[in-house]
């Protein structure tokens, strides 16, 4: 899923080296009531109380149903219990009002990554 929808329309395909280190970081799936997969996020711990979200992707046909919001909440809950205080993340400019609408706030300036305008967004939990 994250390939078909993050990687695919930028003309982009996995390396080794965007492979690297993803066993041993938390991978988080949200489905629908016939176990298809309708959502996913990647966390990568940075330390004891901050970790990263990366790479969320929530399905075309599920977008705007409050899947993706589920998705993040119940991550924020696990993360919580496992002693988390902070989440950051490098957020697509396209997705800045879905992850404002939960309480994460932008930090700095906009920045290019993949070759599309991003921010540093962040919230504590």
């Amino acid at each position: 899923m994250r390939d078909r929808l993050l990687r695919t329309p930028l003309g982009l395909t996995w390396s080794k080296a965007d492979l690297d280190g993803e066993s041993e970081q938390l991978h988080f799936g949200l489905f629908d009531e016939s176990d298809t997969l309708i959502a996913c996020v990647v966390i990568k711990l940075l330390d004891e109380q901050t970790a990263k979200l990366r790479q969320m992707a929530v399905d075309e046909p599920h977008r705007g149903t409050g899947a993706g919001g589920r998705l993040v909440r119940s991550v924020e809950d696990t993360l919580r219990d496992r002693g988390v205080r902070r989440i950051v993340m490098d957020a697509r400019k396209t997705a800045v009002g879905f992850y404002r609408k939960l309480g994460y706030e932008i930090e700095g300036d906009e920045f290019t990554q993949v070759t599309i305008p991003h921010f540093r967004m962040t919230r504590a939990i």
